[in-house]
């Protein structure tokens, strides 16, 4: 499982320690398992569900690799089905090395 670390101006936990609320400068990076460049995330509010494995923000995020970018207006993450799904408008500019 790759390593992934996030931080926020603020944070709460819900009374049972089932959903974490990241809010305000949110930051999150995903290092690869295979030494690979980073995938950073920033947004202002995300939403953990850390037993499911899932993560939601309903603000604009912008995803970053190197030099490959992707935005959009809203993001649901399931790690349990490996799957990222961006909605709103979607933008994103990838470069390639020659």
């Amino acid at each position: 499982m790759p390593r992934v670390v996030a931080r926020a101006k603020r944070g709460e936990v819900s009374s049972h320690g089932n959903v974490v609320y990241l809010i305000d400068d949110v930051h999150v990076v995903q290092y690869s398992m295979s030494g690979g460049l980073p995938v950073n995330l920033t947004t202002q509010y995300l939403k953990v569900l850390p037993n499911a494995d899932r993560f939601t923000t309903d603000r604009p995020v912008v995803l970053t690799q190197g030099t490959d970018v992707v935005t959009g207006d809203a993001m649901a993450v399931d790690g349990k089905k490996q799957t990222l799904q961006l909605s709103g408008s979607v933008k994103g500019t990838y470069e390639t090395n020659h």
